[in-house]
Parts: C-alpha cells; sequence; structure tokens
C-alpha cells in the first residue's frame, strides 16, 4: 500500500533481540554513533545484559517489526536508586521525534515507580542529545572524569 501509515511500537527487549541491536548499532555510520558509549557492539555483551535485566529497563522502538532505535535505564539491578538513561536511535529515523518520546518515557516510568531523579551522560559536542536534555529540564552538575561526558540530572519529585 503506497499510503500506508508508519507506526511506532515501544516494546520490551530480550536476548533474542541482541543480534538487531548490535546490527543497529554496528552498521551505523561509525561517525553518527561515536557519541554513544553505553556499551560495545558485542551481541554476546548485548545479550548478557539483556538475559540478566530484571528492574533494568531495555526498550526498542519497532516500526513494521523493524527495531530502529532503543532506550534504556539502567543502575537499578546494581542497587542505584537513580536510573542511568541512554537512548540510540537509527541515523535513518532522526529528527522523527524518538529520542524525545524515549525521554518522555523514561520520566513517566520513574513518576510510576517513586523514582526521585533520572541521571545521564552526555558527549559535550552532541549538540541536538543536549538541546533535547535541556528541553527536558536535566540540568548538568558534573564532567565525568573517565570520559569527560556532562553528567546531568532531572528531579522527578
Amino acid at each position: 500500500m503506497e499510503n500506508e501509515l508508519q507506526t511506532v511500537e515501544i516494546r520490551s527487549l530480550h536476548v533474542v533481540h541482541a543480534s538487531e541491536i548490535c546490527d543497529l548499532i554496528c552498521n551505523s555510520d561509525k561517525d553518527y554513533y561515536r557519541y554513544f558509549t553505553a556499551f560495545e557492539c558485542n551481541q554476546e555483551v548485548i545479550a548478557d545484559f539483556l538475559a540478566k535485566a530484571k528492574r533494568d529497563q531495555y526498550l526498542g522502538f519497532f516500526i513494521r517489526e523493524t527495531l530502529v532505535g532503543f532506550f534504556m535505564l539502567r543502575g537499578l539491578d546494581e542497587g542505584y536508586k537513580i536510573p542511568s538513561y541512554g537512548v540510540f536511535i537509527s541515523k535513518d529515523f532522526q529528527s522523527c521525534g524518538l529520542a524525545r518520546l524515549s525521554v518522555q518515557y523514561a520520566i513517566s516510568f520513574c513518576k510510576l515507580n517513586r523514582i526521585e531523579k533520572l541521571m545521564l551522560k552526555v558527549h559535550p559536542l552532541n549538540t541536538s542529545a543536549l538541546k533535547i536534555y535541556r528541553d527536558f529540564g536535566f540540568v548538568e552538575t558534573r564532567i565525568d572524569p573517565s570520559n569527560n561526558n556532562l553528567v546531568f540530572y532531572k528531579d522527578i519529585f
């Protein structure tokens, strides 16, 4: 159908999605994903943390059954009270509002679960991400000395 509308679906990611996640990152232009440092592009590594996730959240954006991006709230399984947010959107779907949608989802998740703050790290040259996070009220608090990323927090309550 030539006029078929595209819709986006958010689904939990599991071990069976490890290869899709790996492909999404590894098949992207290296310059495009240079700021994404949440984990290495290795299917076994990705499968391992998906298998171990209990409270941590790994969610994917699917369009017509194809994974086009994902986001995560990590650290809860390690006992942290403040989850760390991260996102990766395929270059083909950038500027479609998916990153903003993931931030709104993360904030709603925190509200529903009485989580008081949300944390993220972002490279200082990732200007599009910085704009999104500042628009949502994230506040820069420090620089991560391990990689010089900016560390932001958002009060949920």
